[in-house]
């Protein structure tokens, strides 16, 4: 297969898993969400957002459509490649997270590939270790802003379960700096 073949493959690939994401699992409703630690995260995860919306010298876009625009324009104005999302929440989240004693890591699906994909977990290390989340995954919670812009929380299974095409399984990782 040459080049020209393989991108074409990639840019069918992406619609289909695109067009897929319209039939996945609705993100938690924040009013259902009992535990009083994931509302305070939760609340927190949606400040975050509104903020990033709000800030006139960049512009937050989501999904297959914000990826390229956000790379189309390169310079940094306009955000919301995935791994943008999980630098800018990340660090954010962190402290709500220590205050509840809950945790927060990076999780990625598919690494390596075109259609990688990052975003935050949080979880109660009283009720799950960090080696065992991805075992256990109805013990944690993703909070994943590209899929539609807003402050989106998933119950890990659940996040798993959207409909990916997937080449890598899901791993844990350190989150850098937003630059």
């Amino acid at each position: 297969m040459n080049i020209h073949s393989s991108r074409i493959s990639s840019l069918v690939l992406a619609i289909a898993v695109a067009s897929l994401a319209g039939c996945a699992g609705a993100p938690i409703d924040p009013a259902r969400i009992d535990d009083p630690a994931l509302a305070r995260i939760q609340a927190e995860f949606e400040r975050i957002v509104a903020e990033a919306h709000a800030d006139p010298d960049v512009e937050w876009t989501y999904g297959w459509a914000g990826n390229s625009a956000a790379k189309a324009a390169g310079d940094g104005s306009v955000r919301g490649l995935c791994y943008e999302w999980e630098e800018l929440i990340h660090p954010r989240i962190l402290p709500v997270c220590k205050d509840v004693g809950w945790e927060a890591s990076g999780i990625t699906l598919n690494f390596g590939w075109f259609s990688e994909h990052h975003s935050v977990v949080v979880w109660d290390p009283a009720r799950v270790a960090r080696d065992e989340l991805l075992d256990t995954p109805d013990s944690a919670w993703v909070l994943d802003a590209w899929q539609r812009a807003q402050a989106d929380v998933y119950r890990l299974s659940d996040w798993l379960d959207l409909p990916w095409i997937v080449f890598e399984p899901a791993h844990l990782e350190e989150v850098g700096p937003l630059e």
